[in-house]
């Protein structure tokens, strides 16, 4: 049994943990000493922010995995969005119904927003593309959105 409540600083070794068992991330690419102290400061700066919430799945055995939602307002929508910009469950925990729980928690947490619609984008390399989680869970491909990206370099 577990449970899903917000995220605190106090999490950010077991996120980091988690984030490490994905060697493709740029927060990966900082000396080890550092890696930790980043991620302690973009948490408290996610906890800080009216528009993101941050929710850890937790069992007695510590963080199991977690999720990261921003939110932001629409023109041309009929009510605010919310992104999926982060979930990541520890390989251990997969399986066992954190990730899912973690999407009830963003959709019950985009109803009381009066959100028109919740997105994310999910690599189709992983593990969770390959294997339909997000269908699964009732969410939809959309086959004509392309995304873009524009990296920034640090100066």
């Amino acid at each position: 049994m577990f449970e899903i409540r917000t995220a605190q600083i106090s999490d950010a070794p077991a996120i980091l943990d988690i984030i490490s068992e994905h060697a493709t991330f740029p927060i990966l690419k900082l000396k080890e000493k550092n890696r930790l102290s980043c991620l302690e400061d973009h948490l408290a700066a996610c906890i800080e922010d009216p528009a993101s919430d941050m929710w850890v799945a937790e069992d007695s055995g510590g963080v199991m995995g977690y999720m990261l939602l921003h939110w932001h307002s629409s023109m041309i929508m009929p009510g605010p969005d919310g992104y999926v910009a982060e979930l990541f469950v520890h390989s251990g925990h997969r399986g066992c119904g954190v990730g899912r729980r973690l999407l009830e928690t963003a959709r019950q947490a985009a109803g009381e927003r009066g959100c028109f619609r919740l997105m994310l984008i999910n690599n189709r390399q992983r593990d969770s593309y390959r294997r339909g989680f997000y269908r699964k869970n009732g969410w939809t491909e959309r086959a004509h959105i392309s995304n873009f990206v524009l990296f920034m370099e640090p100066e």
